[in-house]
């Protein structure tokens, strides 16, 4: 497309997750030569998952939330073990006091990339 070097699209379902803020599909296209590139991902988004973890003893004590984004449904997740690449980011908002929010991110490459 002349004029127009890239575009990015996403849309959310906010009422799509019952544990997550909802579920976003973007695409995203590259125009150019000598092929035009595009690629689709599909994620949930803050999913609030109640969890025993913490570094300390008296974190363990009580679960608490950890937030986590994933870019696949559970029903996909195999395929996305197998063909897609992952980006899974948690956060844990009440970890370190003042802090806007520590995270976590683990991204994993397929060996089709």
């Amino acid at each position: 497309m002349e004029g127009i070097p890239s575009l990015l699209l996403t849309i959310t379902l906010p009422k799509a997750s019952l544990l997550g803020s909802g579920v976003s599909l973007t695409a995203t296209s590259v125009f150019g030569e000598p092929a035009p590139l595009s690629a689709v991902a599909l994620r949930l988004d803050s999913l609030r998952v109640p969890t025993l973890v913490g570094v300390n003893s008296n974190e363990r004590l009580a679960k608490q939330i950890v937030w986590t984004s994933k870019d696949f449904y559970t029903e996909l997740e195999t395929l996305v073990v197998q063909f897609w690449d992952i980006h899974v980011r948690m956060e844990k908002p009440t970890a370190v006091p003042l802090a806007d929010c520590p995270i976590l991110e683990v991204r994993r490459m397929s060996n089709n990339s």
